[in-house]
């Protein structure tokens, strides 16, 4: 009997034992669980940045950009044996540690990242990566990107470093880069005072640029899940706005803009709200696109917006110092002033201005025609004589094109003369390239048919954005580019040989070859519609309009660049 009750306490003591230590197992799992979900909670990326931030780009999801990336036009061009020794000549004159960037980045397993900054001109700046690695050793990591990509030096700021006021930097040069890890984040900043504010929001439930009341307003307008999203207010947002198309320099209701890229099959889509109007009320009133009829199933690039002479001349005349086109626009309005226009007086008379360029098929040349429509026929009539009188009496002779009274303004060279036809077909001013040019014309305008809705690809394009109120452009890329890239080799000769050190960076006689790039080549197409709350821009190509405009304004500086130096012989 005895024995049983002495087993029974045993079995029992044992039980409690077992059931302690388990129990104490259990709360060490659970409580461990606890604090590494804390610590692998995503913080969102607009939490780190700061309310303030005047500039902000964001990549959400590296792992689904890759996925994306393949299937683009874009990396299949680049993928081409021509072009990727093109590529790669350059890529090798560039430091060994630039070039190992990339590969010490993807040690740390990026899944996102962001830049943002307070000030442009200045040092308040923050570049955040969020890992899926680790993270051991990522010091080290760090230490060797700080003195590759900047030149200086790595200074990890542990957490207890982070709740001391640490001084701002003075110095304007990049000594030291300061960096902390933040949960899966990595927090990089020449500012240590920066990633203080940043380390600080990380447990914070909403902080940051996620409170910004502006921010929230503009995300709400452009689609979700971008690959790659930008946000720019105050000083940032108004020097971005004023190299916008249609944009009024002088308008005070912009306050910022949000830019998002998504890439879409072999497509990449962008969008561009801009918060406020643009050029007053112009959005109210439709476009007429009244031109489309002037189309046909070959038409290269066509666009429609609104004008407003007296917004264009502001504009141009502010970047006239930065830009030779914008200075030969300027000239453009200088002499309708010495004519005694008042350009703010043809605001009222004047609609829209469309834009048709077509490829002769016989002599292989562009052939351009604009088309401005028109409310008050013969004051605009009264303008058009006494512009060609005061600055065109030399070279400007009147008849008719297809019993329609034009302006033939001779222009060009000896060797390359060039005829202009001005003339006014019922509600539009038309200016076109040739007399045959504005002899065709007319003849199609009379047709009223647009040619364009023909052309499969061209509503392909179209179908690919919003119907637009304030602007529109369509580009057929593949002969364009067909028609214009060879023209680009004997340039790029010209320009080695007058700046010798572009040889270091650009083979010219490696160029790729034409088929390989425009074989993916589709056609790009603009879209701008009015909001209540300010204009929403969508592009769609193999690049976008935006896109097209950066490489186009690069390429311009470097034919400025080339022109501008001087000749050794």
């Amino acid at each position: 009997m005895l024995d049983n009750k002495r087993q029974t306490r045993f079995a029992t003591r044992l039980f409690m034992k077992r059931f302690l230590v388990g129990s104490a197992l259990v709360v060490c799992v659970v409580t461990g669980m606890v604090l590494w979900h804390l610590d692998q909670t995503v913080i969102p990326a607009v939490r780190l940045a700061p309310a303030e931030a005047q500039l902000f780009i964001e990549c959400p999801n590296l792992a689904r950009t890759a996925e994306r990336w393949p299937a683009t036009a874009v990396s299949h061009i680049l993928k081409e044996p021509s072009v990727r020794r093109f590529v790669g000549y350059p890529w090798k004159a560039l430091p060994k540690g630039y070039q190992l960037i990339w590969t010490r980045l993807l040690k740390l397993q990026p899944t996102s990242g962001f830049f943002c900054t307070t000030d442009l001109l200045r040092r308040e700046w923050i570049i955040g990566l969020r890992c899926a690695s680790n993270l051991r050793g990522w010091q080290a990591d760090a230490r060797t990107l700080a003195a590759d990509f900047f030149g200086g030096e790595f200074s990890e700021l542990s957490p207890d470093t982070v709740s001391s006021q640490p001084a701002r930097p003075k110095d304007p040069v990049i000594t030291t880069v300061y960096g902390i890890r933040c949960g899966s984040w990595l927090l990089f900043s020449p500012d240590p005072a920066a990633v203080k504010a940043a380390f600080e929001r990380r447990t914070q439930a909403r902080a940051g640029l996620e409170t910004c009341e502006t921010f929230q307003r503009c995300q709400g307008k452009v689609q979700a899940g971008p690959d790659v999203m930008t946000f720019a207010q105050g000083p940032v947002a108004e020097m971005i706005e004023r190299v916008m198309p249609g944009c009024d320099p002088q308008a005070k209701t912009r306050r910022a803009l949000i830019a998002t890229t998504s890439l879409d099959g072999t497509q990449v889509r962008d969008q561009v709200f801009t918060l406020g109007a643009c050029d007053g009320d112009a959005g109210t009133a439709p476009l007429s696109r009244k031109a489309l009829e002037a189309t046909s199933t070959g038409t290269l690039f066509y666009a429609s917006t609104h004008l407003v002479p007296s917004a264009w001349r502001n504009l141009v005349h502010a970047a006239a110092e930065r830009s030779a086109v914008a200075a030969t626009v300027d000239q453009y309005f200088e002499g309708l002033t010495k004519a005694g226009v008042d350009i703010c007086e043809l605001d009222p008379l004047l609609s829209d201005l469309e834009i048709v360029i077509e490829r002769d098929r016989v002599t292989d040349v562009f052939q351009p025609v604009f088309s401005v429509g028109l409310r008050d026929v013969p004051r605009v009539r009264a303008c058009m004589e006494k512009v060609v009188k005061s600055h065109f009496a030399n070279c400007a002779r009147s008849t008719t094109v297809e019993q329609v009274p034009v302006f033939l303004l001779e222009t060009g060279t000896k060797d390359q003369p060039v005829t202009l036809a001005l003339g006014i077909i019922d509600q539009q001013l038309v200016l076109a390239g040739s007399p045959a040019g504005f002899a065709e014309t007319v003849r199609r305008l009379r047709v009223h048919q647009v040619g364009i809705n023909r052309s499969e690809r061209y509503q392909t394009a179209a179908g690919a954005v919003a119907p637009a109120t304030d602007a529109f452009a369509y580009l057929d890329t593949k002969p364009a580019f067909e028609k214009i890239y060879p023209t680009l080799r004997p340039m790029a000769i010209l320009g080695s040989a007058l700046v010798p050190t572009l040889t270091n960076y650009v083979d010219p006689s490696s160029l790729p070859d034409t088929s390989e790039i425009s074989h993916y080549l589709t056609p790009i197409v603009f879209s701008r519609r009015h909001l209540p709350e300010g204009t929403i821009d969508e592009s769609v190509g193999p690049i976008t309009a935006y896109q097209a405009a950066i490489v186009g304004f690069g390429a311009g500086l470097t034919l400025g660049l080339v022109e501008s130096t001087p000749n050794p012989n």
